[in-house]
């Protein structure tokens, strides 16, 4: 349906595999130098995969991983129905025509765009391509500068995105509390995110799910 080889579908599987181990064997996942049981290895994915139902907080975790691989649906140009996007460097990427999100019919300007690989043929083309929500790249993404008057937060000195003072304050406050976080269990891998930081990550999560819902991801 979706144009995946079994092959691919296979070595999706094998990577995601050999990603466990990795964080297993450095103990981020709580459990350096234990066996690798399968059933292990199962138990240890449904506990950190509670949330990979849900698009938005996926595309969200894609985002951070992916970043700054990131582009916005520009306006259209004249009476042409394509769909183009503009980056922080290019003014004019499309996306390819075997990427899935091409198939969508509610694309509008001003939506944002996570993507893995990009290709110059004719022109550029984005592929690996989904949206993701502005408040995922606000979370996730580079420097910010906010406008308190204007109502406006730039990241990266190119992407300007509307968002209200108060609720830019909020953003700040709760990324600087989660690269914190985040800063810890990287020093310190056996840290609990669970002990130090739950409620910071339930509403980070939820933040997520909710612009999700709204935002149609």
């Amino acid at each position: 349906k979706f144009s995946l080889s079994e092959q691919t579908l296979i070595q999706i599987r094998d990577t995601r595999r050999q990603f466990l181990h990795l964080l297993k064997d450095i103990g981020f996942l709580g459990s350096g130098g234990s066996k690798r049981g399968g059933g292990r290895d199962q138990d240890i994915e449904m506990k950190f995969n509670t949330n990979s139902n849900s698009p938005a907080v996926v595309a969200a975790v894609c985002f951070a991983g992916l970043y700054p691989n990131v582009l916005q649906i520009d306006k259209p140009q004249g009476n042409s129905p394509a769909i183009s996007l503009r980056g922080e460097k290019e003014h004019s990427v499309a996306l390819h025509p075997t990427s899935i999100l091409r198939q969508r019919q509610d694309l509008k300007p001003g939506q944002l765009i996570t993507y893995h690989h990009k290709l110059q043929t004719t022109r550029t083309f984005v592929m690996d391509a989904t949206l993701v929500h502005p408040n995922a790249v606000l979370l996730f993404g580079g420097k910010l500068a906010v406008d308190h008057v204007g109502g406006m937060v730039t990241m990266d000195s190119w992407l300007t995105l509307p968002v209200p003072a108060r609720t830019a304050v909020m953003l700040k406050e709760l990324r600087g509390e989660l690269e914190r976080l985040l800063r810890k269990k990287a020093q310190r891998p056996q840290t609990d995110i669970v002990v130090e930081g739950g409620n910071l990550v339930k509403a980070v999560t939820q933040l997520m799910k909710d612009e999700g819902s709204t935002k149609g991801l």
